[in-house]
């Protein structure tokens, strides 16, 4: 795997040397044909090859605010955001917006338990992320 797979839209026109209008309007009939998969990152749409596995998770893991957090629950298992701010040592709502971010590509689950939202990566994430095992969340807690 590429350190950063993908293209944003201006490197694609930028090295095909053509107008933004051309590259965007092939760029769609190739994602409408499966031979290009676009990725919402920061607002920007960014363009894999083919029907990329996981390029959400790819996504994420290649940003530089999503990627600790995911990591970080990777290591943790399931936890709340104000650990996960603690663990990351970043304000609590830039840690809310990476995971409202996460939740929206579908790369975690959030769950209300009482004044707490719990987070959790999804299956699919943690297959990638920790090899499908589940962090010892309760193991961790004893251990810290």
């Amino acid at each position: 795997m590429e350190e950063s797979p993908g293209a944003y839209l201006s490197a694609v026109c930028e090295s095909a040397d053509v107008p933004v209008s051309t590259a965007r309007h092939h760029l769609d009939v190739l994602e409408d044909e499966g031979l290009v998969t676009a990725v919402k990152v920061r607002g920007k749409r960014r363009f894999y090859p083919g029907r990329a596995e996981n390029a959400e998770l790819v996504a994420a893991l290649g940003d530089e605010g999503t990627a600790p957090v995911l990591h970080a629950l990777a290591r943790l298992g399931d936890t709340h955001g104000g650990l996960l701010a603690d663990e990351l040592d970043r304000d609590p709502s830039t840690v809310s917006h990476h995971l409202s971010r996460l939740e929206d590509a579908g790369l975690i689950e959030r769950e209300r338990e009482g004044r707490a939202v719990v987070n959790r990566l999804t299956a699919e994430a943690r297959e990638v992320l920790c090899g499908g095992e589940r962090p010892d969340t309760e193991a961790s807690a004893v251990a810290d």
